[in-house]
């Protein structure tokens, strides 16, 4: 189960490590994108490397969970109904966290083998709409084997299929941004699969590679 490897990464890795001069006014470059994925944040004590989609995925997580928690519904209304069709076993799959997918944002009926959206979470894309659907059904078949809360589950579905893809190119505004919401995350060094998302390098870390 990847959340009891989650909780173990947890246990090595808590915020004050992270957060320890590492803060907004430490920073004295602008963050730079290394490879397709990662994020560094240089300062004078060291260096700041994160994940940049595992990060989206665990803020998404966190968000989203509490959006169920709250029942507040936060939706973009379509300019015009988007309809998308689908099998009958998807379907019942859909149909069975409908509320659920409501709270989260996606407005719908289901008009025979359709699926007819009025609105989408402000995080999703309206072209992207087929794909994120597909992804969230395929989810909720993998994740329906955990031993976990439907809306649990729903939540990491959802993070898996919105977050931004690895290989996004980020301006330094989204970077900042982005590392800002990990960083207040109850949970920011792992995505909710458990991999790493964050990793504090400092002076001493990198003098070991010289």
């Amino acid at each position: 189960n990847p959340f009891d490897q989650q909780k173990k990464i947890e246990k090595e890795f808590k915020q004050p490590t992270l957060s320890k001069g590492f803060g907004e006014e430490s920073i004295a470059e602008n963050p730079i994108q290394i490879g397709s994925f990662f994020i560094a944040f240089p300062n004078k004590n060291g260096l700041l490397l994160i994940h940049q989609r595992r990060a989206h995925k665990r803020i998404l997580f966190e968000y989203y969970n509490s959006v169920f928690k709250s029942k507040e519904n936060k939706s973009q209304k379509l300019l015009f109904p988007k309809k998308i069709k689908i099998n009958t076993i998807d379907l019942e799959i859909l149909n069975s966290i409908k509320n659920d997918l409501n709270t989260a944002g996606f407005i719908f009926k289901i008009v025979e083998s359709n699926l007819v959206f009025d609105g989408i979470p402000p995080e999703c894309q309206e072209d992207n709409l087929q794909n994120v659907i597909e992804s969230i059904i395929e989810q909720s078949k993998t994740l329906g084997t955990f031993k976990l809360s439907a809306k649990n589950n729903l939540s990491k579905s959802l993070a898996i299929s919105l977050a931004i893809s690895k290989k996004k190119k980020l301006n330094n505004n989204e970077m900042k941004i982005l590392k800002t919401e990990l960083l207040k995350c109850e949970s920011p060094s792992v995505c909710p699969s458990g991999k790493r998302t964050i990793i504090n390098l400092n002076n001493t870390d990198l003098e070991k590679y010289f």
